[in-house]
């Protein structure tokens, strides 16, 4: 299970942080991971990195999904083991 990516502001991102908190809690080390990705795309606790969203900071742009490929790498390679 993917976290979800902090969203234009602090009200939306103050929600995604809290909805991630209680998905997290599904992680069972074993057959349900979870992974937050959301400080790879937050400037601050308000704002996202602008460069890795679209216009609207909603939608990522393809420099946002290649940080995005980046932080799932390492979860594929452990569980392709």
């Amino acid at each position: 299970m993917l976290g979800i990516l902090p969203r234009q502001n602090g009200y939306f991102s103050g929600r995604v942080r809290k909805i991630n908190l209680l998905i997290a809690k599904l992680d069972d080390g074993d057959r349900v991971r979870f992974l937050d990705m959301g400080p790879k795309f937050a400037a601050s606790e308000e704002t996202v990195r602008k460069e890795l969203y679209g216009p609207d900071q909603l939608h990522l742009v393809k420099k946002g999904y290649a940080v995005w490929s980046d932080a799932m790498q390492p979860l594929f390679d452990m569980l392709n083991k």
